[in-house]
């Protein structure tokens, strides 16, 4: 395998196209695997009509334990990807890069298998996906274990989530910089034609329109709504991006990295379906 990143011009936020992490056979099968599971089990969002399962729940864990989905864990973990991850960390303006203390530093994700709630091993692959933050609490603060961690390993470490999403036709996501204590997204889009990874179902991402440079910061995620809404659109300009199959998305999160996503498109089109991997600093009470 070899994974290479391209910068995405011209866009508020740096953004990077993620070749060869995900093949196109292994997009197929995680399409079959979302498609076969009931809708009934999907959690639906209080705005936007967005349905989604979160790989630790109940439900989300059948999902996680499929062939497929293993698969796409062990290449989100692996030692090549982690390497491109850390060097785009120090290309980045998120505020992790920081903790980047010097050109050995990496993302490594949290292992700490003695407090794993379940099994020790889940097809192969260790336990960072399972850890469990309110077990974690009973030994000691996350941000202590962080910064352990982090001096001990000379790393930034992440818990990694994975999300299954689905996004009908006039749903949408408002404008928002995502939680604090998330470093980055890697959102792995799944069309079922050609039509769709043609269309404009990508991820909305807004870039700075005023020319006297008036930036909003976030520094919490929460959306942008009716005034607010139209305020921000008085300085942030959307840029939309192809729903297309032949790489992954990745940004880090920052206090401008606002991104939405607006199903206007077609109905024809049908439904969106998307896995997106979130990397989580291990902070707060529940991840």
């Amino acid at each position: 395998m070899e994974v290479t990143s391209e910068c995405v011009e011209g866009l508020g936020t740096p953004v990077w196209k993620i070749k060869g992490l995900v093949s196109q056979s292994l997009r197929q099968d995680l399409y079959r695997v979302m498609k076969e599971e009931k809708l009934m089990n999907f959690s639906k969002a209080k705005t936007g009509m967005k349905m989604s399962i979160e790989h630790k729940s109940t439900k989300g864990m059948s999902l996680f334990s499929k062939n497929a989905c293993v698969m796409l864990s062990k290449s989100i973990l692996s030692r090549e990807f982690l390497q491109l991850l850390s060097d785009l960390l120090r290309q980045s303006d998120s505020s992790y890069k920081r903790l980047m203390h010097d050109s050995k530093t990496l993302l490594r994700p949290l292992r700490l298998s003695h407090l794993v709630n379940g099994d020790t091993r889940l097809g192969g692959i260790d336990t960072p996906w399972l850890i469990d933050m309110k077990r974690l609490y009973g030994v000691s603060r996350p941000e202590t274990i962080a910064q352990w961690y982090g001096n001990a390993f000379n790393c930034v470490p992440f818990i990694p989530r994975m999300q299954f999403s689905i996004m009908p036709p006039g749903s949408y996501i408002p404008p928002h910089t995502d939680i604090s204590n998330k470093i980055a997204t890697l959102m792995v889009y799944l069309p079922d034609s050609q039509r769709q990874s043609q269309s404009s179902l990508g991820t909305t991402f807004w870039k700075p329109s005023d020319k006297n440079g008036h930036v909003l910061m976030q520094k919490e995620s929460n959306f942008i709504i009716d005034d607010e809404l139209r305020r921000f659109k008085m300085y942030y300009e959307p840029i939309k991006t192809e729903f297309q199959d032949h790489s992954c998305v990745l940004f880090f999160r920052s206090n401008n990295s606002w991104h939405s996503f607006e199903y206007k498109e077609n109905a024809s089109l049908g439904d969106r379906y998307s896995i997106n991997i979130n990397l989580l600093y291990p902070v707060g009470f529940e991840i």
